[in-house]
């Protein structure tokens, strides 16, 4: 802090005489303090002013109906609750103006705040000087001569300045004749530099020494400093901004000022209007930037808390009731409580409750980052919420230096108590309620409360791993290989698609049983018979054949299949067996080498050969995109290899196995015992695969009526097969016994329905149903397809029976009762639907 504004607060808080700060004098007659005009209280620290007499040095008395009290507007240049203090040094300069800081910077004014009550002037100095009045200069300021260089003569030239020193003190020698100041960088004669060009005195004089300075020698009819005062040019900027140049009727040009400004080129402000600072600003998105302060001309009534209209509006009369009042500018709306412009964004809450009716809208100016904005003044008593902008009781907040009630859980009433939202307890809203809690393991989800799906103890009833969803925000289980989450309770339960093994949301099939393949319904459609996987139901859509088999087609992702590797030929030895079938592991040639388990000649290329290395028919090294096993190199992006090798090192040798496989000690990857899904050795299984169960260290075939069980016994499946149903799935349980879906039989309100092949349990309604999956016309036995044949007999019979009748007999009953002539081939008198031959007898 500068020593100046602590001499500033040293005059403002502490005594001139025992105690009495700066409102007054302590009287020893009395033992008391007596306080100046305008100060009160035991140490006059209380200042509100009555009329203009209680301010000093111009200041006009403000009387505000808000919340700050009655406060001295001061004009620049001084400081203090009574504009008593002289802050930026006002006085008439040495070139014959009013000058502030020593004419060695600029004077800013700087409006109350809700800590700060009085206005407060500063000096700003420019490079070379010092102080808090800028009363010190050196032009050699960091080891640089910083004195102006090129700039214009005055004669259309470029002159340069040196830094000399003079009786102890430093400053710019030779400065043109239009500038002055220790700096040269004041300039005089109303000077305006436009590359070399130097214009003086606006154009209606010349620029002459006078006494050692420079000042304007005006023409005739012209006066004042800079000749400004006199006839003006039309279209010319010297009336404005708050006037215009007019021609009166002798030809003669004159400013014609705007309402509220006088004097000759508009620069004074016509009584009762007073001089005020207006901000010019610029917005960009919703920030807005300060551009310059610009003295404008105001009635008190537009003055409120030390800003004209809050920066926000024109200063207007009324012309129907004579009274002056703010005019808002677009984006803004007059608040009824102070008769001053507030946005209508949510910068102050709201235009219609502003700052939730605790406090006030004040326009605020950061001098220092030149920026600008409408912020909430809360009253004593209550503290302003950064997220609602709004002015609430402290209670809502967890500690005094918090910016935002009820921890932002909660909305904060007006009587201080926090509603929370839901999720969150306790009087601060910092607490969460049962079935919540915090997203651990995030940064933006770590301060939130999120609701938890996974039941009791976050265990997900032993069915899953309880994990944070970030699209969700809540904590979901990440179900085991046979369970998904139910959609409405986000609970585990059974997959129930037919020869689905791994389900995903609502029962979308991730993996099929072998022999399947999963659609884009989510559904397993079954394979052609050759294949073990495939893309579609064709013979040529194979990804992996059935054991006994291998691809045709070794590099599309499809293919057919043909007889696996034979001895004799090509092949010397079919050692190796991946997914049931054999390949070539030692080709007769020995120049050749099994390639994916096919031999393949050994070419002088390395490009093109996998093999790096070749001996006897083997391969003992490949290169690096493939990797070794049994004699062959083998690829990771084609089968058999990917069904071996997830990942390669790079050095001809796979990485990572493949579920089935496990590494050797010679970067080799071995197959695990039959049924194994993951093993670290040849006889220590960890995993078994679908329909088989751990059981010391070895593999064992559940029921078969399981497709996942716990242990052997028809009482012990986790997910059944095709063609069963879970009957403990309508009970809760997570395991039990598999039922076949033609099983009419009812236990706890289920069964089954005959001839039913395909089934599952219905979860969704409010009790268990049983639901048949077969198609159309499936499932029905052979007494009712017999019983429905019997019937169509039945029904096509009675019609043929009725046709006879009516072409037969019908005729006869008409006549009453004479005889029907027989029908010959040359009678055209009717048509008949029933032929007859020559003699006329029907056929």
């Amino acid at each position: 802090m500068s020593p100046f504004l602590l001499l500033l607060i040293t005059i403002l808080s502490t005594s001139v005489d025992q105690n009495c700060n700066y409102g007054g004098e302590f009287d020893q007659g009395k033992n008391a303090c007596e306080c100046r005009s305008g100060f009160s209280g035991a140490t006059c620290e209380t200042f509100s002013c009555v009329s203009n007499k209680n301010c000093l040095n111009g200041g006009l008395c403000y009387r505000e109906t808000g919340f700050t009290g009655s406060y001295c507007v001061c004009p620049l240049g001084y400081s203090g609750p009574d504009c008593g203090v002289d802050s930026c040094h006002p006085a008439k300069g040495k070139y014959g103006r009013l000058a502030y800081c020593n004419d060695g910077g600029d004077c800013f004014k700087n409006a109350p705040t809700k800590d700060r009550k009085y206005y407060l002037s500063q000096c700003k100095c420019r490079d070379g000087f010092s102080g808090d009045f800028c009363e010190s200069y050196d032009c050699n300021s960091g080891g640089s001569d910083i004195c102006p260089k090129d700039i214009p003569d005055g004669s259309g030239g470029l002159t340069s300045t040196t830094c000399q020193e003079l009786d102890g003190s430093k400053s710019c020698a030779t400065c043109p004749l239009h500038r002055g100041g220790l700096d040269c960088e004041i300039l005089l004669c109303g000077a305006v530099e436009n590359g070399n060009e130097v214009t003086f005195c606006n154009h209606n004089g010349e620029c002459v020494q006078k006494d050692g300075l420079s000042v304007c020698k005006c023409d005739p009819m012209y006066s004042g400093d800079t000749c400004s005062m006199g006839a003006c040019i039309p279209d010319s900027d010297k009336c404005q901004p708050h006037g215009k140049c007019v021609t009166g009727s002798d030809g003669g040009t004159q400013c014609s000022c705007f309402s509220g400004y006088t004097g000759d080129v508009c620069d004074k402000c016509a009584d009762p209007l007073v001089p005020h600072a207006y901000y010019s600003l610029a917005k960009s998105g919703a920030n807005y930037t300060v551009n310059d302060e610009i003295e404008v001309c105001a009635m008190a009534e537009c003055i409120i808390d030390g800003v004209i209209c809050n920066n926000a509006g024109t200063c207007i009369m009324d012309t129907t009731t004579g009274t002056w009042g703010c005019q808002c500018i677009s984006g803004f709306v007059k608040d009824p409580r102070t008769r001053t412009c507030i946005p209508t964004d949510k910068s102050c809450h709201s235009s219609d409750n502003v700052c939730g009716g605790a406090g006030l809208c004040e326009f605020i100016v950061d001098i220092g980052t030149e920026t600008a904005a409408w912020r909430c003044a809360c009253r004593d008593g209550y503290q302003l919420d950064s997220t609602t902008n709004m002015c609430l009781p402290p209670s809502c907040f967890e500690k005094n230096s918090d910016t935002v009630a009820c921890n932002g859980n909660g909305v904060c009433a007006y009587g201080g108590t926090c509603s929370c939202n839901d999720g969150y307890i306790g009087q601060l809203c910092n607490v969460c309620d049962d079935g919540y809690k915090r997203g651990e393991g995030d940064e933006l989800l770590s301060n939130l409360c999120l609701k938890t799906y996974c039941g009791v103890a976050d265990r997900c009833n032993n069915l899953g791993i309880c994990e944070l969803s970030l699209d969700q925000r809540a904590y979901i289980c990440k179900c085991t290989d046979g369970f998904f989450n139910d959609p409405n309770t986000k609970a585990c339960i059974q997959c129930q698609t037919p020869h689905c093994i791994v389900c995903g949301r609502a029962g979308f099939c991730k993996e099929c049983i072998s022999g399947y393949r999963t659609t884009i319904d989510g559904v397993c459609e079954k394979c052609n018979s050759a294949c073990v996987s495939c893309t579609g139901p064709g013979s040529k859509d194979c990804l992996v054949c059935a054991p006994g088999t291998v691809r045709t087609d070794t590099s599309g992702t499809t293919s057919g299949c043909g007889p696996e590797c034979s001895e004799g030929g090509d092949c010397n030895f079919c050692g190796a067996v991946i997914g049931g079938s054999k390949y070539c592991s030692r080709c007769s040639d020995s120049s050749s080498y099994p390639l994916d388990g096919v031999c393949t000649s050994f070419t002088n290329s390395r490009a093109t050969n996998a093999c790096e290395t070749i001996g006897n028919g083997v391969c003992t090294s490949c290169n690096k995109k493939y990797f070794l096993h049994q004699g062959g190199c083998y690829s990771i992006g084609r089968v058999p290899g990917s069904e071996i090798c997830v990942t390669i090192d790079g050095n001809g040798s796979c990485e990572q196995c493949n579920y089935g496989f496990y590494p050797t000690s010679t970067k080799e990857c071995a197959p695990c015992g039959n049924n194994c899904a993951q093993c670290t050795s040849s006889t220590n299984c960890q995993n078994c695969t679908h329909g088989f169960f751990l059981q010391g260290g070895s593999c064992v075939g559940c029921h078969e009526s399981c497709v996942r069980c716990s242990g052997p016994g028809a009482d012990k499946c986790i997910v059944c097969k095709t063609g069963y149903f879970g009957q403990f799935l309508a009970n809760g349980g997570t395991s039990g016994s598999c039922r076949s879906c033609s099983d009419t039989k009812s236990i706890d309100g289920l069964a089954g329905q005959k001839g039913c092949s395909m089934c599952r349990i219905d979860l969704t309604g409010e009790s268990p149903a049983f639901l048949c999956l077969d198609p159309v016309g499936k499932g029905l036995s052979g007494g009712a397809i017999a019983a429905i044949v019997i019937v169509v007999l039945v029904v096509v019979g009675g019609i043929a029976g009725f046709c006879i009748y009516w072409f037969l007999f019908r005729n006869n009953t008409k006549t009453g009762g004479k005889k029907l002539r027989s029908r010959t081939a040359d009678d055209t008198d009717y048509v008949s639907l029933i032929n007859a031959d020559k003699a006329g007898n029907f056929i």
